[in-house]
């Protein structure tokens, strides 16, 4: 049997390497930045006939995000941009590096021609683009401050925070287990939760407040009245999750015999100047639940509103929060 005579396409040159004549289409781009993938009836040639079946699946090689010319690349950025603010907006927090991934690859899977490859380190220039917008959300108190190396260590070596008329917060140790244990073994003062610690418990809370300290600068205090030394309560900022949204919360747990004297509205008001002069925030929220009144009342006084509902499970229970927010 006679072997049939190879044939190339007549726009290919016979002994440039592209001896594959069922290849149609130029993986490459022009100097004005235009899309791979160009074929050959784009560019006005026809495709070598005896090879070439309308039903064949095409190969395609994408367009790639480091070829686009500077207009295309404009919209691209600010596609991103614009994406990462609604996030921003959305969640008072930076999108994880897992959220990051997923909004770069929904813009690049919908672009105007077609989907866009990008190198692997594209995530380091998506935060530089977004990096003023960023800085803007920190400006305008959506985001938090920045604190360097040094400030934090500086904060976490502190130990008295803050000071409202009556009381001083100071972080929490291991020395004070005592108090700790009277007010979070009280049935009455954790009847919003549902729960008595545990000496192990307990512990893990201290330790949990430290971690909080070295990594956020704030988290539940001491709060110690000032003209007797007495530990009163446990009062501070947390970190929490709304959901997917990120929020400052302010909280509050007195013992028992130190209710009703305003202690917790005192210690939430100058909370709640820290978190907006310090940590730089110009909204904090409080999670209450509906049936504890005295929180309620403790919000309300001092200029918090409801502003929706939110489900947290704690202890293996779901348990239904009323969020208070206060604007700066």
């Amino acid at each position: 049997m006679a072997k049939s005579k190879k044939k190339t396409h007549p726009h290919i040159e016979q002994n440039n390497g592209w001896q594959d004549d069922s290849f149609y289409y130029i993986a490459g781009h022009t100097s004005g930045g235009a899309a791979y993938g160009i074929t050959w009836e784009e560019m006005g040639l026809k495709p070598w006939d005896n090879d070439y079946d309308d039903e064949d699946e095409e190969i395609v090689c994408h367009r790639h995000y480091e070829f686009l010319n500077k207009k295309e690349k404009e919209h691209i950025d600010n596609r991103l941009r614009e994406d990462f603010s609604r996030y921003v907006s959305k969640y008072r927090r930076l999108p994880s590096k897992g959220k990051q991934q997923r909004l770069i690859e929904s813009v690049f899977e919908t672009c105007p021609g077609g989907p866009l490859l990008y190198t692997k380190d594209f995530n380091s220039i998506y935060r530089k683009l977004c990096r003023k917008r960023e800085n803007k959300f920190i400006q305008d108190g959506t985001l938090p401050k920045r604190f360097t190396p040094t400030e934090l260590n500086n904060c976490f070596e502190q130990s008295v925070m803050l000071e409202s008329e009556r009381l001083i917060f100071r972080k929490i140790t291991h020395d004070d287990f005592d108090d700790l244990a009277a007010m979070l073994r009280d049935q009455l003062v954790m009847a919003a939760w549902e729960h008595a610690f545990t000496d192990e418990e307990i512990h893990k809370w201290i330790e949990s407040q430290i971690i909080r300290y070295r990594n956020h600068i704030v988290g539940y205090f001491a709060a110690i009245l000032k003209d007797t030394g007495e530990f009163v309560g446990q009062m501070g900022l947390m970190w929490n999750d709304f959901d997917e949204m990120r929020a400052l919360e302010i909280g509050y747990m007195l013992k028992r015999g130190h209710w009703g004297v305003g202690f917790a509205a005192e210690g939430a008001a100058a909370l709640a100047q820290y978190g907006f002069t310090v940590i730089g925030m110009n909204k904090l929220y409080a999670a209450v639940r509906p049936e504890n009144q005295r929180s309620v009342r403790v919000a309300e006084r001092i200029g918090m509103s409801a502003e929706g509902t939110f489900t947290k499970q704690y202890n293996g229970k779901d348990m239904e929060h009323v969020i208070y927010a206060l604007n700066r």
